[in-house]
C-alpha cells in the first residue's frame, strides 16, 4: 500500500524543482521580468500564515506548468489592481510591521476546460514576481 506522506513529500519536492528552474521570465504583456521566488513558492503552501490544505496545495503544483505559457503569451491581458499591504519586517533585529503599496496583476485563461488564473505581485517599487496560481 502506498504512504500518501511520502506522495506528497514526493509532489513537493517535484514542484519546487520545477519553479527554481523556472526563475525569471520575461512577460511581453508587461513589459518586464517575473520572478519566480521563495514569496511565490510560499503563497503555494499558506495563506496568510496559514497552512493550505494538502488537496489546495497540490492542484497549484499542477497549475505550475501552465505559468509559463500564460506569463510569456504576448496577447495575454492584465488587469491590475493596487492595494495597500501589512508586511512583518525586521528592523534592527526585531520584527515590527509595515504598512507597503503592492500592485497586482491578473490574467486568466482557459485551459482543458478549467480556468487558471495568475497572479503577479510587486510592492512599492520592487520586482514584479509570482505570487499565486488558481
Amino acid at each position: 500500500m502506498k504512504n500518501p506522506s511520502k506522495e506528497r513529500n514526493r509532489d513537493y519536492k517535484k514542484a519546487k524543482s520545477y519553479y527554481l528552474k523556472i526563475g525569471n521570465i520575461f512577460c511581453p504583456a508587461l513589459n518586464d521580468d517575473i520572478t519566480f521566488n521563495s514569496v511565490g513558492f510560499r503563497h503555494l503552501l499558506r495563506k496568510q500564515g496559514k497552512r493550505r490544505l494538502k488537496n489546495e496545495q497540490q492542484r497549484r503544483f499542477s497549475l505550475l506548468p501552465y505559468a509559463e505559457c500564460m506569463l510569456t503569451d504576448p496577447k495575454a491581458i492584465f488587469i491590475s489592481t493596487n492595494k495597500t499591504i501589512i508586511q512583518q519586517i525586521t528592523w534592527h533585529g526585531r520584527k515590527i510591521k509595515a504598512v507597503s503599496s503592492a500592485q497586482f496583476w491578473n490574467t486568466k485563461t482557459t485551459r482543458d476546460g478549467h480556468t487558471v488564473t495568475i497572479l503577479v505581485r510587486q510592492i512599492n517599487n520592487g520586482k514584479k514576481h509570482f505570487f499565486s496560481i488558481y
